[in-house]
């Protein structure tokens, strides 16, 4: 008698491989409490012209937390240098060192989470592509830090700073992994879990 081989439920769900990105993401908190929110640019192959927190992808063999790092440094020119690293690189659920300059990165979590990235394909059409997002978040406050401090990276068109009582009002400018970050940790931010 053969034997029939299990039906994986992930070929009857997704009859095509799924993107699989793994980030890190990180609201930053300026001085007055304010979010820095970026903006990409409109011919950006992922969520084009959509605002987002400084995030980026992590790097084969890399920390989340250096990935933090590294990402806030090309992104947006902030260098946390100085800050404590825990011995294994990372932080624990809720979890937060300091710098000497007053920066206080605390960590909210990981995910994992379905979502469709709007991409763009060689054509130029956009459409959402279900992805699977694995993805470190923080929160990173930064009272020193305001728009004089900010040098954006040529992956972004500009760089804007909203109190996070606006944030319900620019849901729809942000992108669809930083509506899930703001709503998934809305009380961090001080805003109703109605955003």
């Amino acid at each position: 008698m053969q034997r029939k081989e299990p039906i994986k439920m992930d070929a009857i769900l997704l009859p095509r491989p799924i993107p699989v990105h793994r980030v890190v993401i990180a609201g930053v908190l300026v001085r007055g409490g304010d979010i820095l929110l970026l903006r990409r640019p409109p011919t950006d192959p992922i969520e084009p012209g959509k605002l987002n927190s400084p995030c980026g992808h992590i790097e084969d063999g890399e920390k989340a937390l250096t990935a933090l790092f590294r990402e806030l440094k090309e992104e947006t020119g902030i260098s946390l240098h100085g800050t404590t690293v825990l011995p294994d690189g990372g932080l624990r659920c809720h979890q937060s060192v300091s710098s000497a300059d007053g920066v206080t990165i605390t960590s909210l979590g990981v995910f994992r989470s379905r979502m469709p990235l709007s991409m763009r394909d060689e054509g130029g059409i956009e459409s959402p592509v279900p992805s699977l997002i694995y993805g470190a978040m923080f929160v990173v406050q930064a009272p020193s830090i305001h728009m004089g401090n900010i040098r954006i990276s040529q992956e972004h068109t500009d760089a804007i700073v909203i109190p996070a009582s606006s944030l319900p009002e620019i849901m729809g400018e942000v992108t669809i992994l930083d509506q899930y970050y703001f709503k998934r940790n809305a009380t961090t931010f001080g805003v109703l879990q109605t955003v």
